[in-house]
């Protein structure tokens, strides 16, 4: 058997069922049942009689479809990827960036001890529709015990993102002071988070 023969045996599933949907549904269903009924009762039952009749109640209802029933259906489309766009979003973890483990932070300083992007940044370095936000580490002395207190700032385009991180357990990561940039980042990783920093922290830091 030649591979183009075989190939069309393969392709011939989908769309004989493709054709079978499309030839029971209500739009064509009454022209296709009449066409079926004069085939058994009144004609001589012979599938390649009916065959020939069958594309025709297809292409009239395509031939009924006017430009708002194809914008329509278009509409639709698109409203469907966008839905499984922002699932798809959802599902992805977050992912934080400490900036002292960035190329560029010895050329761009920050007034705090440390500074933590936290987002739905996506690996090509884009961002994605949640937006982000930051948490800065804050060197605060209390007698003679000093420590960095993490400190949240939201901004109307992170909701998403925040909202997300909240719902995974942040509340409780920037609940108590930290050591060092370090131990918060692995508090980030014990909730899910992903340490898309330039020098990441080495596997298993965040356990």
């Amino acid at each position: 058997m030649s591979t183009t023969t075989q190939m069309t045996k393969t392709d011939a599933a989908p769309i004989r069922r493709f054709l079978a949907r499309a030839l029971a549904d209500d739009a064509v269903a009454d022209e296709v049942n009449d066409a079926v009924f004069a085939s058994v009762v009144e004609g001589d039952g012979d599938p390649a009689a009916l065959a020939e009749k069958l594309p025709a109640c297809i292409r009239r209802a395509l031939d009924d479809a006017d430009a708002d029933d194809w914008r329509a259906l278009a509409a639709g489309l698109i409203g469907e990827a966008r839905e499984m766009e922002d699932e798809a979003e959802e599902r992805r973890p977050l992912r934080f960036i400490d900036h002292h483990r960035q190329r560029y932070a010895g050329k761009v300083p920050i007034p705090e001890e440390g500074e933590f992007i936290i987002g739905s940044q996506l690996e090509d370095g884009s961002l994605g529709e949640d937006g982000e936000f930051r948490v800065t580490l804050v060197g605060l002395g209390c007698g003679r015990r000093w420590a960095l207190h993490p400190h949240l700032e939201a901004f109307g385009d992170g909701r998403g993102a925040l909202r997300r991180a909240i719902d995974g357990g942040l509340l409780e990561a920037i609940a108590r002071p930290v050591a060092g940039r370090e131990e918060f980042a692995r508090r980030l990783l014990a909730i899910g988070m992903v340490d898309g920093s330039d020098e990441p922290l080495p596997q298993g830091e965040g356990s």
